[in-house]
């Protein structure tokens, strides 16, 4: 039995059996064609589907789609993975910094996000320019854009408050 997490949020039990697959301990039904490495059709509940594999740590377990374009994290467990839970033994997660402070003096090109906006690890949130450089400011974790404090053609100095993650 496996357990996926989407989005951090929602959490699926998956039971993979030799002529079926349960979630949620209901028949999950479908038709998936490959169409290239990492791109899917999915038929389901008579809806079309298209999904992308975008990001994919077969380590970590970790997974980035693209559902019909829209960004979807998924996290699995196998039954492995769900005894060390159990036990308490597993990994802290690494403590993502909330503030997003500017590295060095600069001029902001262009801000990317907005308040409210959900961003994962690694999205861009602002463009900085600092010696007749650019630098793509990225997200440090997944979370939802709280304030921006940064705004397009203004100066920053080092250390100022640009965005701050919930």
């Amino acid at each position: 039995m496996f357990k996926a997490t989407v989005n951090d949020q929602r959490q699926y039990e998956i039971e993979l059996k030799s002529d079926q697959t349960l979630i949620d301990n209901q028949e999950f039904s479908s038709s998936l064609s490959t169409l290239t490495d990492s791109t899917f059709h999915l038929l389901y509940k008579h809806h079309s589907y298209n999904v992308e594999v975008v990001k994919a740590d077969y380590s970590r377990k970790e997974f980035l789609l693209k559902l019909n374009g829209k960004k979807i994290k998924v996290n699995l467990q196998d039954r492995f993975d769900q005894l060390i839970e159990a036990m308490g033994m597993q990994e802290e997660d690494e403590h993502t910094d909330k503030k997003i402070l500017a590295p060095m003096p600069g001029l902001v090109l262009q801000v990317h996000v907005k308040e409210g906006d959900q961003v994962l690890k690694g999205d861009p949130l602002l463009t900085l320019e600092a010696m007749k450089m650019e630098n793509v400011l990225k997200s440090p974790g997944d979370g939802t854009i709280a304030t921006v404090h940064a705004e397009t053609g203004k100066s920053v100095e080092k250390n100022h408050l640009l965005v701050m993650l919930e």
